[in-house]
């Protein structure tokens, strides 16, 4: 009987890609029923990425230690990606688990096993092309968010007499009020303002309220 033990990992932008626990759970016991298999342990690292290091993920960490204690023959994983999404890190534990004489295999195609010359290098492209998605994944957001920031839409903590209306910053009734008294009187001090908008003499909320109309009124001189 072969032993295995299941390996699932999502983080949040895998829930969309249908890489649920519960999916990866299946699969993983799809395939033992499927090859006569003994599953003895699932190692769940959901709500992990996979770009973590090897030492923040304890499921991982557990895995790597209970198979130097020779309790399972393989790990078991969707893909190889589940195990990291770096390649220097999929390959330290590709590399720690060979030595012990434990494969890496995957759910679709459990035929294949990293304790071959030809499976690791089939496994070890996979692993290439995962990095590579990651990091076209990761430019195309950077160039998503330098779009929007450039459109004027707010990205990040929406300031005290703020709120967001499709996507812009625009002033509340706080903010309208406090926006009404600085362009009134720009050189008003905050002392004086915090009265004004009576805000209970709380300094640092009218510092910062004060500060993002500064950063709103230059935002929209800058436009106009």
């Amino acid at each position: 009987m072969v032993n295995v033990a299941g390996y699932v990992r999502v983080s949040t932008d895998d829930q969309a890609r249908g890489f649920s626990p519960e999916a990866q759970k299946k699969a993983i016991t799809d395939c033992c029923t499927s090859r006569n298999w003994q599953l003895v342990k699932l190692y769940d690292d959901s709500g992990i990425t996979g770009s973590d290091s090897l030492r923040d993920r304890k499921a991982i960490m557990q895995l790597l230690e209970d198979a130097g204690n020779e309790i399972f023959d393989i790990v078991l994983a969707v893909h190889v990606d589940r195990i990291a999404r770096d390649v220097a890190d999929y390959k330290q534990v590709e590399k720690l688990l060979k030595n012990i004489g434990v494969a890496i295999v995957e759910t679709s195609n459990p035929d294949v096993t990293t304790l071959s010359k030809d499976g690791r290098l089939l496994t070890g492209i996979k692993a290439e092309v995962a990095q590579y998605e990651r990091e076209s994944m990761l430019e195309r957001q950077k160039r998503v968010l330098s779009l929007l920031k450039e459109k004027g839409r707010h990205l990040g903590r929406i300031p005290l007499g703020f709120e967001l209306k499709d996507g812009f910053l625009a002033p509340d009734e706080l903010g309208k009020r406090a926006l009404d008294i600085l362009t009134n009187n720009p050189q008003i001090k905050t002392s004086k303002f915090m009265v004004q908008l009576g805000l209970n003499n709380d300094y640092w909320k009218a510092r910062n309220l004060r500060s993002a109309c500064g950063h709103y009124l230059q935002r929209m001189s800058s436009v106009l």
